[in-house]
């Protein structure tokens, strides 16, 4: 890695950071996932395990989840703020012994979770210009997307922002860089995690790039694109469904009821109206 390459990604991260630091506030749209965040970091899933295992005989009000009460229009998976929650534990706990208890602080543990989120997109953006490098042989290509990317707003602000877009962009990032570098099934796979996780509506990209891998540059045969779907659609329900299941309190995939609300029913348009 050239000093140009280090210097162009330490320039992204810098902007990106800068944005975390000095833009604290929160968006409306990521209202579930940082509240998620929050209440799996200091309360985890026990009370909500407990209750569907019927073995609490609290009311569902009082389980101490602010999703129960404001719901929003469709539900949204746990599975991001989970991993962000844990990671942040993670942290919490290695830091105890020299450190203040981050649990006092839960503006800490916010700005912890986002940076921790930060980190996870740049590693994805970080890895998507070195395919390009690899794909293109000419590493300049790739210094050049980063400097470009720090240069705009979009991008390094909705970095460390718990939107259903990021978390979706971040496996994007993973999917087009083995893309780039013709890994098919490993771009399969972070697309089919992506779609069924995070955000449906990555069904098209899923469903246009398999007629491409399968008609167009032949990479892969029909036989192998379905039996990598079902395997991994099996691999991802059985960690999404159980865990949204319990801290939803009922049978739930997030996003196919999501893709039922939006496509089927084409209720979209009540996003935002208070009722």
């Amino acid at each position: 890695m050239n000093s140009y390459r280090r210097a162009s990604q330490f320039f992204l991260f810098i902007v990106s950071f800068s944005y975390l630091y000095f833009c604290p506030h929160s968006k409306v749209e990521e209202s579930f996932s940082l509240q998620a965040v929050h209440d799996l970091f200091y309360h985890g899933i026990k009370d909500a395990l407990y209750k569907s295992m019927g073995l609490d005989e609290k009311n569902t009000t009082e389980l101490p989840y602010d999703h129960l009460q404001f719901p929003g229009v469709v539900p949204r998976s746990f599975v991001a703020p989970a991993i962000l929650a844990a990671a942040c534990q993670l942290v919490r706990l290695l830091l105890l012994p020299f450190f203040h208890d981050l649990a006092d602080h839960p503006l800490h543990v916010q700005f912890l979770a986002r940076f921790l989120l930060l980190c996870f997109f740049l590693n994805g953006f970080f890895g998507f210009a070195a395919a390009i490098d690899k794909r293109t042989k000419r590493p300049a290509i790739g210094t050049f997307l980063l400097i470009i990317t720090a240069a705009q707003f979009h991008m390094p602000f909705y970095a460390s922002r718990m939107l259903p877009n990021i978390f979706a962009t971040i496996l994007c990032l993973h999917a087009y860089s083995a893309w780039v570098q013709d890994q098919i099934s490993k771009t399969a796979i972070c697309i089919i995690v992506t779609t069924a996780v995070f955000r449906c509506d990555v069904i098209l990209l899923l469903f246009t790039g398999g007629l491409s891998w399968i008609f167009v540059s032949k990479k892969m045969s029909i036989l192998q694109a379905l039996r990598l779907g079902v395997v991994t659609g099996i691999v991802v329900l059985a960690i999404t469904v159980p865990l949204d299941s319990i801290l939803w309190r009922r049978p739930l995939w997030p996003e196919g009821e999501v893709f039922f609300f939006n496509t089927i029913l084409n209720k979209s348009s009540e996003w935002g109206v208070s009722v």
